[in-house]
Order: C-alpha cells, then sequence, then structure tokens
C-alpha cells in the first residue's frame, strides 16, 4: 500500500547549505534572519543610492509631522455669507418689500453660500486624506447650522421674488 504524500512536507523547496549534502538547515526558508546563525556578521547589502545601515538612521532628528484639520477659514466664509443673505432677504421682504433686493439675496444665500461650503467640504476632504487629521467637535454641527441658514435665506428670498414677480 503507497502512502499519500505529506501535505506539509516543503523539503523539495529548501535551499541546501554550502558544503552539506545532508538534511537542509532548518531556518533555511527564514529570510528575516542573515544565512549562517547568529554568531556570523553579515555584510550590510549596499545598492546604488540606498544608504548604508539601519532604515532608522536615515531619518533625521528634525523630521515634522504635520497635523491637518478642518479648513474653518471656508466655513466661517460660508457662514458669513449665508447669515448676510438672510439678513437681506428678511430686510427685502419685510422693510422694503424689494423684488431686486430679494434676487441679491437670494444669490448670495444661495449659489454663493453653498458654493463656499462645497469649497470648504472638498477641503476638509482633502485634509482628511492626509495621514494625520483631526477635526473640532463643533465643526460638523457649525457645518448643519450654516446649511440651514443658508436654505432659509433662500425660502424667504423666493417668497419675496415670487411676490415680486406675480405683482408685475
Amino acid at each position: 500500500m503507497v502512502r499519500p504524500p505529506d501535505p506539509f512536507d516543503f523539503s523539495d523547496y529548501s535551499r541546501p547549505q554550502p558544503g552539506h549534502g545532508g538534511a537542509p538547515d532548518p531556518g533555511a526558508g527564514d529570510f528575516t534572519r542573515p544565512p549562517g546563525g547568529f554568531n556570523t556578521p553579515s555584510a550590510p547589502s549596499q545598492h546604488p543610492g540606498m544608504p548604508t545601515g539601519d532604515s532608522f538612521s536615515a531619518a533625521s532628528p528634525s523630521t515634522v509631522v504635520q497635523v491637518r484639520t478642518a479648513p474653518t477659514a471656508w466655513l466661517a466664509a460660508a457662514g458669513a455669507v449665508a447669515v448676510i443673505g438672510l439678513i437681506v432677504a428678511v430686510v427685502a421682504f419685510a422693510v422694503l418689500d424689494s423684488g431686486p433686493l430679494a434676487v441679491v439675496a437670494w444669490i448670495l444665500g444661495g449659489p454663493v453660500a453653498i458654493g463656499l461650503l462645497a469649497l470648504f467640504t472638498y477641503r476638509d476632504t482633502q485634509a482628511r486624506a492626509s495621514a494625520f487629521y483631526t477635526e473640532p467637535l463643533w465643526v460638523s454641527s457649525v457645518t448643519r447650522v450654516v446649511l440651514a441658514i443658508s436654505c432659509i435665506a433662500v425660502l424667504i428670498s423666493a417668497w419675496n421674488i415670487a411676490d415680486w414677480i406675480g405683482r408685475l
């Protein structure tokens, strides 16, 4: 009766040591340690353009790690434009009853504020893709508030524009 081959027998894949004709070195397939055992000094491999020595000595001690954060200036700009758009929309609707001023409020509260908010989101996504990113806890809440103010400004302006166009 013939025995089936052992599935864990990898002796065909090991390299015999020079000068030995017998069993292979038990650590021959271990590429994490230098050949010849622990007491044999090994010459460092030198490749053109690569520094000699270990990889930690090549790093300079003045290497600076840059931590990126959310670009809050763009969020502040979007919030400021949305608030200005809301103020102009309320003034155009309640005080002056002005259609052209409502168009200005609609442009400020809509495309300009949302555009700045989109630019904030784009820059924030780029910052998040870096190795080290930190976000203040208030950023997501302020983003929602800016979006809500922008929507309210657009709705008030659109109502005033529709009322103005309807009376022409």
